[in-house]
Formats: C-alpha cells, sequence, structure tokens
C-alpha cells in the first residue's frame, strides 16, 4: 500500500516491480544536455546586422526545447505508472477508472472482556459487535484472508494466522463468548500489527469492535510507543455503547483471623464497589462457605462508592475450607462473586531459641489449657539446630533476644524463611552487629541498628508501645480510640533502629522509634521486636496484651498455609507454592469445572513451585497430589474492568497522532453504513486507462511540437 494521497483516498501499486522504469525518465533529459554541448562554428564575414533577430528567436527556441522536454519526460513516467497498474481508493475517484476488487487482509478486533456483557445477553455491546463482526465476514470475497484477535488478557489470534478460510473464521466467531479478564486493546492492536505485516496483500485493515471502556486503552494512553501502528493500514473503530446498568462489584475478601477458639466466630471481610449511576440501598450479599450459605448482609452505597461489610462464621474443625462473597445479580454477572480459601492447619509447631526464662514465658502462652481450634506444638532447641539446615523445619521459629547468631546460622535462617517459613525475632544482650546487622537486619527487615537505649535490670525509666497500625492483623484486637494501650507494657532497654524507604514499621515506642517491624524473605513472613522478652529488659510477658501479641504473630506468620485470599486474576498466568516431598507422585490440577490436568513442579531456591497458565475460569482451583488435595487456590476477575467509564472516539484517534494509521470512524452500526465503509475499504479503481489515453494524447502534443520547431528551423536555414 502506498499512501500517495492524503484523506479518504489513497493509492495502491498492483504490479510494484515496474517502478523500476521510472528511471528511464532521465533519458530525455541526457539526450537534451547531449545536444546542448554540440557546438557548429560556420565562418561569416560579420554577425553585426543579425545579431539583434538571433537573440530574438534563440529565447524562443531554448523555450519550446524546455516543453519538448517536460513532454518526453511525462510520456516515460506516465507509460511506466500505467504498466505499474495503480489503484485508487475513495468515493472521489471512481470516475478516473475501472472498479476492481482488491485482495484484502483483515483483522477483526473483537472486544471480549468482561465489561462487554453489560445489559444482558440480548443488548450486552458484546452481541451487537459479534453481529457486526459477522456483517464483516459475509461481505468479505474468495481470496481474502484474515483472523479475529480477542482482547481479553492474554489476548489472542484464533486461528492462529491469517487465513483465507472465510467458513472457519466464522465458525470460530459463533463459538467466542464473553470472557471473565480485562482487556488490553494495546497489546491487541500490536499483535493484529505483527500478523498483518507478514501477509503479502497490499489491501491491510484492521476493524477494532468494542465499547470503548477507558481501562481497556489504558496501555495505550501510558505509552504512545504502544502503538506503532503501519501507517498503511486502514483501521475502523466502531464503538458500541453499553446501556444504562446497575452493576456492584466485589472486589476483595480477607479473613481475619481471631485465636482460633472453638464456637468463637471467626470475621470475613469484603469489600464492595458501586458502578451504577444511582445509588444502591438494601442489597443483598452473602457469604458461602464449602457451598453453603453461611451469613447475609444487606449494603448501601452512592454511585462511585466502595464500602465494606463483615461476616460471623463458625470453623469448628480444622481442614481446608473455600467458599465465596456473592452480591444479588445485576447488569455484569462476572464481577459479582470473588473466591477465597481458608486452611486451618491440625497443628502448628513452633521451635524456640534461647535462655531459659524466655522459653518459659513463651511455653507458658502458646500451650495454655483450654479448647484452641488449631493447637501448638512449642519445640525448645539451642542455636545450634541453625547449623544446618533442618530436615523438618517448624512452621515458625522464635529466636529471644539472648542468642547471638553467626554469619552461618543467619544465612541458613534467611533460607528457612526463603522456604516460606516464619520468623519472630527479639533483640536483646546476644545481638553481634556482625552476625545480624550486616545480614538479617539489612536482608530481612531493611533496618540497622543505630544503639542502645536503656539499660537492662533498672527501672526509673522506661518506654511504651505507643502508635501502632490498628489494621495489621496483629494488632486488629487491640483497636482502640486512643493510642494509648491499657496495662501498656514497660521497655527499660531497647535498640534505635535505623530505617529506610522500604522498612515496614507497624508499631513504635512512645518517643517514635521503631518498636515492632515486618519483614520478609521469598515466602516467608518476619516480625522484628526491638527488645527482649527478658524481664531485664521488659515488662512485657507480665502483662495481659503477650497472650493475645504472641498467638495473632505466631498465626500471622504462618501465613502461607491459613491465609484466606491470595489476588490471583482471571487470564494471568499464576505460580503457585507448595509443600510436595514426592517426586515421584504425579500432580494434577483440577480446574473449577472439573476439567483435569497434569503438571510439573519447578524446585528454586524459594521451595516447589507449579505455574499455571490457563486461568480463564473463575473458581477454586485444586493441587492433587495423587487422590488427596495438596493445595487450593482462588482465580478472581480483576474488577478494575468493572469501571465503565469510556473515551471518546475522538480521545483514541487521538492517541496515534505520531504514526497515523487511516482511520475510519464508525457511529452508527446500520447495515446501510456497515455496507458503504466495507464497499470504500475493499473497492479500488484502476486508472491504467486513463494513463494510456493520457500517455497518447501527450505523444501528439510532441509530435506535433517537434514539427514546429523543425519547420521554424528550417525556415531560418532558408
Amino acid at each position: 500500500m502506498c499512501p500517495f494521497l492524503s484523506g479518504e483516498n489513497r493509492m495502491a501499486i498492483l504490479n510494484i516491480f515496474m517502478l523500476i522504469g521510472l528511471a528511464a525518465s532521465a533519458i530525455p533529459l541526457l539526450i537534451h544536455l547531449f545536444h546542448r554541448q554540440r557546438v557548429t562554428t560556420i565562418d561569416f564575414s560579420s554577425i553585426l546586422f543579425i545579431k539583434q533577430l538571433h537573440l530574438h528567436q534563440s529565447r524562443a527556441l531554448k523555450i519550446r526545447q524546455l516543453l519538448l522536454l517536460i513532454l518526453r519526460t511525462l510520456i516515460i513516467l506516465l507509460a511506466v505508472l500505467a504498466f505499474a497498474r495503480p489503484v485508487l481508493e475513495g468515493p472521489m475517484v471512481a470516475w478516473l477508472g475501472t472498479g476492481v476488487h482488491q485482495q484484502t487482509a483483515f483483522t477483526i478486533i473483537l472486544d471480549n472482556s468482561y465489561s462487554m456483557s453489560a445489559g444482558g445477553r440480548v443488548a450486552s455491546p458484546f452481541t451487537q459487535a459479534r453481529k457486526a463482526a459477522q456483517q464483516i465476514l459475509d461481505r468479505m470475497l474468495n481470496g481474502d484472508e484474515g483472523l479475529i484477535v480477542l482482547t481479553a488478557v492474554p489476548v489472542k489470534a484464533l486461528p492462529e494466522r491469517p487465513t483465507t478460510s472465510l467458513d472457519l473464521i466464522q465458525t470460530t466467531l459463533s463459538k467466542i463468548e464473553v470472557s471473565s479478564q480485562t482487556g488490553n486493546i494495546a497489546d491487541a492492536l500490536s499483535l493484529a500489527n505483527a500478523l498483518l505485516a507478514n501477509t503479502t496483500s497490499l489491501n491491510k485493515k484492521v476493524y477494532i469492535l468494542t465499547d470503548m471502556q477507558r481501562r481497556d486503552w489504558q496501555a495505550l494512553l501510558d505509552t504512545s510507543s504502544a502503538f506503532n501502528i503501519d501507517p498503511s493500514v486502514t483501521m475502523f473503530l466502531y464503538p458500541f455503547d453499553a446501556p444504562d446498568i446497575s452493576n456492584v462489584s466485589v472486589d476483595a475478601v480477607s479473613v481475619n483471623e481471631r485465636l482460633l477458639i472453638r464456637n468463637q466466630p471467626e470475621q470475613v471481610t469484603a469489600i464492595f464497589t458501586n458502578h451504577s449511576t444511582m445509588p444502591i440501598k438494601d442489597r443483598a450479599i452473602s457469604l458461602f462457605v464449602n457451598g453453603v450459605k453461611r451469613d447475609s448482609r444487606m449494603i448501601s452505597a452512592d454511585p462511585g462508592k466502595s464500602g465494606t461489610v463483615k461476616f460471623n462464621v463458625m470453623i469448628n474443625a480444622p481442614g481446608r475450607y473455600s467458599g465465596y462473597v456473592e452480591i444479588d445479580q445485576d447488569d455484569i454477572l462476572t464481577d459479582n462473586r470473588q473466591y477465597f480459601n481458608l486452611t486451618i492447619p491440625p497443628v502448628i509447631t513452633v521451635q524456640i531459641i534461647g535462655n531459659s526464662e524466655s522459653r518459659y514465658f513463651l511455653e507458658q502462652v502458646l500451650e495454655p489449657s483450654g479448647t484452641l481450634q488449631t493447637p501448638i506444638v512449642v519445640q525448645t532447641a539451642s542455636a545450634g539446630v541453625l547449623n544446618d539446615d533442618q530436615d523438618n523445619a517448624p512452621d515458625v521459629m522464635v529466636i529471644d533476644g539472648s542468642v547471638n547468631l553467626t554469619a552461618i546460622q543467619t544465612g541458613n535462617m534467611e533460607r528457612y524463611l526463603a522456604a516460606g517459613g516464619g520468623l519472630l525475632l527479639f533483640l536483646g544482650s546476644g545481638i553481634g552487629r556482625s552476625g545480624y546487622e550486616n545480614t538479617l537486619l539489612n536482608d530481612v527487615f531493611s533496618c540497622s541498628v543505630r544503639g542502645r537505649l536503656g539499660s537492662p535490670g533498672q527501672r526509673e525509666s522506661y518506654l511504651s508501645l505507643g502508635q501502632m497500625d490498628h489494621e495489621h492483623p496483629i494488632f486488629t484486637i487491640f483497636q482502640s480510640s486512643t493510642d494509648a494501650l491499657p496495662d501498656a507494657p514497660r521497655f527499660y532497654a531497647s535498640y534505635h533502629l535505623n530505617t529506610t524507604e522500604g522498612t515496614r514499621v507497624i508499631s513504635r515506642f512512645t518517643d517514635g522509634a521503631p518498636a515492632i517491624i515486618e519483614g520478609g524473605k521469598g515466602r516467608g513472613k518476619a516480625i522484628l521486636i526491638a527488645s527482649d522478652v527478658n524481664t531485664n529488659w521488659s515488662d512485657l510477658a507480665l502483662k495481659s496484651m503477650f497472650v493475645p501479641l504472641m498467638h495473632r504473630s505466631i498465626k500471622y506468620l504462618h501465613a502461607p498455609e491459613t491465609m484466606s485470599y491470595k489476588e490471583y486474576h482471571a487470564g494471568i498466568p499464576v505460580e503457585h507454592f507448595i509443600d510436595w516431598n514426592t517426586p515421584d507422585t504425579p500432580l494434577n490440577i483440577v480446574y473449577p469445572s472439573g476439567n483435569m490436568t497434569s503438571v510439573k513442579p519447578i524446585i528454586g531456591n524459594q521451595g516447589a513451585s507449579i505455574i499455571v497458565s490457563r486461568t480463564e475460569e473463575l473458581g477454586v482451583y485444586r493441587i492433587q497430589d495423587g487422590d488427596g488435595v495438596l493445595n487450593e487456590f482462588s482465580i478472581n476477575p480483576d474488577t478494575a474492568e468493572s469501571n465503565i467509564s469510556i473515551m471518546s472516539t475522538q480521545q483514541a484517534v487521538a492517541l496515534f497522532n505520531e504514526n497515523k494509521p487511516h482511520i475510519i470512524l464508525s457511529t452508527a452500526m446500520s447495515e446501510d453504513g456497515l455496507d458503504k465503509a466495507l464497499l470504500q475499504s475493499q473497492q479500488g479503481y484502476e486508472i491504467w486507462k486513463s494513463l494510456i489515453w493520457l500517455v497518447l494524447l501527450l505523444v501528439l502534443l510532441e509530435t506535433w511540437l517537434t514539427r514546429a520547431i523543425s519547420h521554424k528551423t528550417a525556415g531560418e536555414s532558408v
């Protein structure tokens, strides 16, 4: 395609290799320059009386020769162009030549993101877009080649390469449905451009059928480089407006784990957003666990506003649980449900490393009498167990401040964390900068030791816990209208820690210095307390908050097994870590639909993991080790797609400023309008006959002018 003309009139060359003959247009110029160099000398007695007459005749002769040069050059140019068979496109050039259908290479970019389902199956933008795509295919002719590109992430082409089998494309189109994923117009355009570049057709078209949802165009808004579209490609942009809809999305679900005591309710929190233009009032939203409805609430929200709702549920036995929070049906069904998983282990193993006093307090707290839902088994050990990797590593490791770790021990501990272990670390008299500060504190907590405040054993001066993050799972139970804690612990000695931008401080002392810091490495979480449980350093172990603080810390650090919600979105490949020690046993992925496929684990520094590349289905995915369930995870929709604010077609066209292709906008999708647009895109006009007639006319004019010059020259010679 050669865009020699602008606007709606464009030119294509069917036999482009004939344009090599344009070099012959230099022949008349070379002949002209050659004759100018030929000068004949004639002896003559005097030119005094004919000098003025000769000057006038010489000027007239030069003008005629210049006109002759232009005519001969035009004759060659137009003759070569006629043999190249140019085809003009556009409504203003039909009178120049004969209509001819151009072989077309086309791509239909069909938006199948879930916002296209707004309004239901009958009136949705997707239903209209698929009908328009069918009309486009009906008007293609034999020899045309094309395919369909779907915008739902990850974008894909159906079939994988352009095909001349229009029946195959129509069959593929009839099977396409709205997905549960978000859309990406930028990736779809890039894929379409790459596939069309491999075709030989000069007439290339891209049809974009979309609801113009701004989220789907975001990648193009963020970077203009994504619009590297061949400017010779003609683009057709068909917007399909969604009707005025009512839609509320469930955006996230979390479980606030307590002490998991029998007959005590757990709290499940859901976040929702009203995407409607009208407020919602008393809309039902429910919690389901293992397929059974366990609680229900009524919610209200103004347009564009979000809110939270909390459910209570009793869990009376350890095991694996899956569930979802669902809102009543509205005009977009995909975002009405969010899935979650909850695993309550039968036991949590905790290893305590420290002196006898610290071990005593921690054992008394973590192994109380009562009916805890999840028993905690406490093991005690010396720091020597950290000299090597443990075969049966505990779920959570607690190290008190008396332990001075070596570089080898801190290295083994970091590997333990990376593999998914939990660490609760106190700082006390055993701290050594060579072992802690240069490795563990920097690598795991993004902090370092500035110095020590106070002296162990004294009681005159102390710090208390002040500001804390009440949104953190460890501290939600301590929520209060003030920052002061009742019966707050006293810290007689502590360490002042230097922090960085990457340090997460979840509690501070009353002087503003960091008191408790959260860190992590790989799959594991870690909690650092800037003082010790030893009573010479603090009276923390003697206070009422010590029991819930330790239990909630252990539960939180064991989160890789018990956390209920991971943000895995539909269409995005998932890497999920598993505890897998039987390499000879095959693993299978069971999809929400019940389909099953085998998978091979990958062994890395953080342990074993599996890659699930096909995540289009919403729901719970199960990893099976033989007949048993090894692990579970959930795939949910990315509810950013639920925000159906749109871009105007003018804004979309403006994104192509630097490398602007030919864009045809269609604001109405009537059959007559579609027929007209397709006819203009596929119908061209060959003008070689007109060019031949023009060449003949110029040849006659050149012949007449040549004879006129010859007669004039002969007359002057006489």
